[in-house]
């Protein structure tokens, strides 16, 4: 007898999967408790904001010291530092504080130290930019009738002339040192990758973005000039360039100084000959990169001045060059252009579209000029003609940016 078993289907109806909640019971949710969760969620994010801006208490004062001079900084930085004291009460800044210890943000020396040579020859119009005692420190030679105190000097009878400069050989190649604002990252690297023979130069790279001699309590650049100056090996070549961050106000003790005044450009050349002295060694030398025009305005004017107080200071020091960029990255009278002729000609973009950084081609052309000051200064950083290596280290490029083999 064949038996039979009968399959019942199963009721129609939603499948409910483990965990769901049934249909029964979601509509008997507590209608306060969903009107909360917005509520929960906004407090829960204004407490990561809070935490946040506990633990990053430091960083937030220096945005704030960042900013221009004038009502608007003075409110974010009260704000800023009103947090930095909470913070530091409750101790929340202490990660961020061995954080900043450890990639040596907080290293920065206390005093500006001049170079020999700067305390040796003393010109009056290097001497009459008056320095802070506190700040600045001359180391003066002995027997010298200087006290080291920043007081005007009388130039000496006959200064001594100025040391050769030692040969280049692989053994001991170029020491070169780059640095500045953003304005000159581009040029630094076709120096270090493409124009420079790596067997006969040591370079190092340091520029920090938004700074400039206008603003020593963001970033102090003698300060830091003094550091590297301390350093072994000293840097023999320093190439720099500043100024693009630099139409702003500065201050000077209690007083706010405005762009383009006459008592701004006094208190820019002291800044400019300060730096300019920290580096006076018999062994190294000074290149310093003008800016090129501006496409605004105002800023073009402000960057005049900047260039007329450099080539003025640097007119000063034998130990420094200035590398003039006005005829090179401009049109046909000497204005901005986008658009320039290039050295072996044709047109190229030589600016970006922000009317102040220049593009690659136009940071390859004051490359090669900044190369050709270094060279004339260490004629054997060039390995000679029949040296093997020559036509395969040095790379150069072609006004399209094709890189072409050189010696």
């Amino acid at each position: 007898m064949k038996s039979r078993t009968t399959y019942r289907a199963a009721p129609a109806g939603p499948v409910r999967h483990p965990g769901q909640l049934r249909p029964d019971t979601m509509n008997n949710a507590d209608p306060a408790v969903a009107r909360f969760e917005p509520f929960r969620v906004l407090l829960g994010t204004l407490l990561a904001l809070i935490l946040s801006a506990l633990f990053a208490s430091s960083s937030m004062v220096d945005i704030a010291e960042r900013m221009e001079f004038g009502p608007a900084r003075d409110r974010w930085l009260l704000a800023a530092q009103t947090v930095d004291d909470a913070s530091h009460n409750l101790y929340t800044d202490r990660p961020a504080d061995w954080l900043r210890s450890a990639l040596g943000y907080d290293d920065a020396p206390d005093t500006v130290i001049l170079g020999e040579l700067a305390v040796a020859n003393a010109p009056q119009e290097m001497a009459a930019a008056e320095t802070d005692p506190d700040l600045v420190e001359n180391s003066v030679p002995a027997g010298s009738d200087g006290e080291g105190d920043g007081a005007t000097r009388e130039p000496a009878a006959e200064p001594e002339p100025e040391p050769e400069l030692r040969e280049i050989t692989e053994d001991q190649p170029l020491r070169v040192w780059m640095g500045g604002d953003s304005l000159g990252q581009f040029i630094a690297g076709h120096i270090a990758y493409r124009v420079a023979p790596p067997e006969r130069t040591d370079l190092k790279i340091d520029y920090h973005i938004s700074t400039g001699l206008a603003r020593p309590d963001y970033f102090d650049w003698p300060a830091h000039f003094t550091d590297l100056a301390a350093g072994e090996p000293r840097p023999e070549a320093f190439v720099f360039m500043v100024g693009g961050n630099d139409d702003q106000a500065m201050r000077l003790q209690s007083a706010v100084l405005d762009p383009a005044t006459p008592e701004w450009r006094e208190e820019y050349r002291r800044r400019v000959g300060l730096l300019m002295d920290v580096v006076a060694y018999p062994d190294a030398r000074l290149i310093w990169i003008l800016l090129p025009p501006m496409q605004d305005t105002s800023r073009e004017t402000i960057t005049q001045q900047i260039n007329d107080v450099v080539r003025s200071q640097a007119g000063l020091r034998p130990w420094v060059s200035v590398i003039e960029l006005q005829d090179l990255l401009s049109n046909g009278d000497g204005r901005y252009a986008q658009f320039v002729e290039g050295p072996q000609g044709g047109q190229h973009l030589a600016r970006q579209n922000d009317g102040v950084h220049m593009t690659e081609v136009g940071s390859q052309w004051v490359a090669e000029r900044v190369w050709a000051e270094l060279s004339t200064l260490w004629p054997t950083v060039m390995p000679p003609p029949d040296t093997p290596t020559a036509s395969q280290s040095t790379i150069l490029v072609d006004p399209d940016g094709e890189p072409t083999t050189g010696g």
